[in-house]
């Protein structure tokens, strides 16, 4: 316990905080594919230790909303290495004046997002050779249903389910 503590007060210590903690849950990742649904309410954070050894931390905050993903419970998910506090965006400067903002500042990339109507809205994330997904409920009240899935990225070029080349 004396463990999850300081590593709680670790990650609350960098600054990155915008939601009041109110629930922590750590979570090991040790097989894949791994699948699982948690309720959030605003402030609870759920930290993934993947195979790698990396984390990946999920919480609850507040929906400002604006858009087709919002949510009836007015609760969204975000995401960061460390629990509540997201990564940057790293500025790219070109040569003619404008800047991009092509990746984040963070191990993991992404997001890509794939909302459907008013009902779910998934996030798919990857680390390294990992995709992490995280499906919002759209339509969940009082707290926000979220499905976490894991799995390997399949390889480039390979048919599903193929057996992995000879050596």
């Amino acid at each position: 316990m004396k463990g999850l503590i300081a590593l709680l007060t670790s990650f609350l210590a960098a600054g990155c905080v915008t939601e009041r903690a109110t629930q922590f849950t750590p979570l090991a990742v040790s097989e894949l594919p791994y699948r699982a649904t948690f309720v959030l309410d605003r402030g609870d954070c759920l930290l993934f230790t993947l195979p790698a050894r990396r984390t990946i931390a999920l919480w609850g905050k507040r929906d400002t909303g604006g858009g087709e993903q919002e949510t009836k419970c007015h609760i969204k998910c975000d995401w960061g290495e460390k629990p509540f506090c997201a990564p940057d965006l790293i500025p790219e400067h070109h040569p003619d004046g404008t800047t991009t903002y092509p990746r984040w500042d963070s191990y993991i990339q992404g997001p890509s997002v794939t909302t459907i109507g008013d009902r779910t809205s998934a996030y798919e994330l990857t680390i390294d050779d990992l995709v992490v997904t995280y499906t919002e409920d759209l339509q969940s009240t009082p707290k926000l249903r979220v499905t976490v899935a894991v799995e390997r990225q399949p390889q480039q070029g390979a048919a599903p389910n193929a057996a992995p080349p000879h050596r």
